[in-house]
């Protein structure tokens, strides 16, 4: 590998970012505070547009001008005197340093270079000039002393030509063949570089991600003020911080899972967690298990920080513990309908075993080897409890059901829901089973259930079982239904929680806890469910810390694109990493069933010359992540098999 005596380095979104994702967006704050300070009657969105005009303007006479000329040119644009100029270049460099942002990863490459023995130089194309852009090195001790600041504003030229490269060579007397520059900009550090003949490195971290874009750029679809625009672009720089502050590597798995954490998820989830706890109005919050486990860290986070008075519960609950909970208590055709649902692929054994029945004990006591050995779903609708009430073993599970029942009720008792007036209950939603069977164990016990979902399905949320509603979408009304595609595959994967679902509680002790199914639990660490809550937490703290507006009305329009963008338009290295993600892990864990399973051609073509459906865990999951991965003959196929029509010219239609 060569050595280099001379490294270079780019100072802007290399070395330093903000937290605003624009610069344009630095120039708005310094707008706010010029108002605010020299009572000036103009609108701090004016007062960016024209700062971005004034460097416009100039550029066109004298190339690469400084700060001071830009806004002696801004104030004969705004009419204002031009003595306001030295007070708006010292305003406007006020806000950069209050704004700016260190990139460890890359200030720790620069370190280790010069430990090493190499030279530092800093090359930036930039308006303020070397002792302001020291001054701003300066605050992370990023720069020594003897190390030259190289500015376009200094010099009249820039690096994309190529010629800052060479003035500054020539005045350092460097060769060009013994120095290596780093940037984030393609155009400016890459190709510049190459024009000058010096070889380079490009450090691309600190430029935006396509949805950091969408936050920072939220006023291109939506119509708002400037502290609303600035609030989101706060938010999209906090997400490209907290990837600037990891530690994985770029390119690999885990990198694009902490990524897509950070530009999305947390956004999409700090946004409904503050509505949460704005509709809540100091009501203690219970957050279910398992899709509560990252919403309840959230919501920790925020409260700690705005020093909230807020009871916030992880509560462990699933179907399960309450299906098998209320074997006696629910109509054959309700309990019968959630029963298909969650044990469809279930023997009737496998579902007498919940209950602490073995099948040799069943046998001993008169059920028949044949009707054990059924599967559930092969078993006539609204028959199968009918069935397990005349077999001999009914008694037994009644026995037990009611014992899990006494169970839960303690524990829930012990954090507080039996006690509380009204309780709010969070979870992702869809159907709401939860809630619905919930109600069926304490509606004696005078609870008033309150449900905030993220989302809520037409057909099975039922509206006789405490309040319900929904953040982004509620499809129980007549009114137009979004179109959520895969959006709730893509939410369930962000909420996943780092343990197995809740099968039971024990004593320990004095008090009772869960009893969990964590064979779940290697299949996710192997995924990087770690990386995920990692990406999601970073962020939400530097919103935190970056923003004060804390959820718009805007919020639900901006959360829709981001995931519609994720889910309809994967780039390939999301595929790679998220298609991996185990949707769906089979019984005792053997085997599960990726977001994305890549096809093999003879199953390609197989489906295309049959009628039979796609097989779930492939296709049907995330059918996008097949279409953008694969090109030429594999792509024909799979639309092809997709097809509802066969004919050759449906699926040219369907390409073309």
């Amino acid at each position: 590998m060569k050595t280099y005596s001379y490294c270079s380095f780019d100072v802007f979104d290399t070395l330093i970012t903000r937290k605003v994702a624009d610069p344009a967006h630095v120039f708005l704050l310094t707008g706010i505070k010029a108002v605010s300070r020299f009572d000036l009657d103009i609108q701090p969105d004016v007062f960016s547009v024209e700062r971005v005009n004034a460097e416009k303007d100039l550029f066109k006479t004298f190339k690469e001008p400084d700060i001071y000329k830009i806004n002696t040119h801004l104030c004969e644009r705004l009419g204002i005197s031009d003595s306001y100029a030295n007070k708006l270049a010292k305003l406007e460099f006020e806000t950069e340093k209050e704004v700016c942002l260190p990139i460890p990863n890359n200030i720790n490459r620069l370190k280790k270079l010069r430990d090493d023995g190499a030279k530092i130089i800093y090359i930036s194309d930039m308006y303020l000039p070397a002792n302001l852009i020291g001054e701003l090195l300066t605050i992370y001790n990023i720069n020594q002393a003897n190390e030259p600041i190289m500015v376009s504003c200094e010099y009249g030229c820039n690096k994309s030509s190529g010629k800052l490269f060479d003035q500054t060579f020539e005045k350092l007397g460097i060769q060009h063949d013994d120095c290596i520059h780093y940037g984030n900009s393609q155009k400016s550090d890459i190709d510049g570089a190459t024009k000058a003949g010096v070889d380079s490195e490009h450090l691309p971290i600190g430029n935006l991600n396509r949805y950091e874009e969408i936050l920072s750029g939220a006023s291109n679809f939506l119509n708002l003020n400037h502290e609303k625009v600035l609030h989101y672009s706060s938010i999209a720089a906090s997400s490209r911080s907290a990837r600037c502050a990891s530690e994985k590597a770029e390119g690999n798995i885990d990198h694009t899972i902490y990524d897509v954490a950070a530009s999305v998820a947390a956004p999409c989830l700090y946004a409904f967690v503050v509505d949460i706890l704005k509709k809540a109005k100091g009501r203690p919050i219970f957050f279910m298990a398992r899709d509560g486990y990252i919403l309840h860290k959230i919501a920790k986070k925020i409260a700690d920080a705005r020093l909230l008075n807020q009871d916030l519960n992880y509560f462990f609950i699933s179907r399960d513990i309450l299906l098998l909970a209320l074997l006696d208590d629910l109509s054959d055709k309700y309990f019968e309908s959630e029963v298909h649902k969650i044990y469809s692929k279930y023997n009737v054994y496998e579902f007498i075993e919940m209950f602490g029945l073995s099948k040799t004990q069943a046998v001993e006591r008169g059920c028949s080897i044949e009707w054990l050995n059924s599967e559930i779903s092969s078993i006539e609708s609204e028959k199968f409890r009918q069935q397990i009430k005349n077999s001999p073993v009914w008694e037994d599970l009644k026995k037990e059901s009611n014992h899990r029942k006494s169970r839960f009720k303690r524990y829930i008792d012990e954090i507080g829901l039996l006690n509380s007036k009204e309780a709010i209950l969070v979870d992702l939603g869809w159907n709401l089973t939860s809630q619905d069977l919930l109600y069926e164990i304490i509606k004696d016990d005078k609870v008033k259930m309150i449900g905030y979902y993220f989302g809520i399905n037409r057909a099975n949320a039922r509206i006789d079982r405490g309040q319900k509603s929904g953040y982004l979408w509620d499809h129980r009304g007549t009114g137009k239904k979004m179109k959520i595609n895969g959006i709730k595959q893509i939410l369930e994967v962000f909420c996943t929680a780092p343990h197995g679902k809740t099968l039971d509680f024990r004593e320990s002790g004095k008090t009772i806890e869960p009893i969990l199914d964590n064979k779940e639990e290697m299949h996710l660490r192997n995924w990087g469910v770690e990386d995920l809550n990692m990406g999601i937490l970073s962020t939400v703290d530097n919103i935190l810390k970056y923003t004060n507006n804390e959820t718009l009305d805007e919020d639900k329009y901006v959360i829709e694109r981001l995931l519609n963008t994720f889910w309809n338009d994967p780039e390939k290295s999301e595929i790679q990493s998220w298609g991996k993600y185990p949707f769906y892990i089979t019984d005792q864990g053997r085997d599960s069933i990726s977001l994305h399973n890549e096809w093999p051609y003879f199953q390609l073509l197989q489906h295309v010359f049959s009628r039979g459906k796609m097989p779930y865990g492939h296709f049907d999951l995330w059918p996008n992540a097949h279409i953008n991965k694969y090109s030429g003959v594999k792509k024909f196929l799979l639309l092809a098999a997709k097809s509802s029509k066969r004919s050759i010219k449906s699926v040219f239609r369907r390409i073309w």
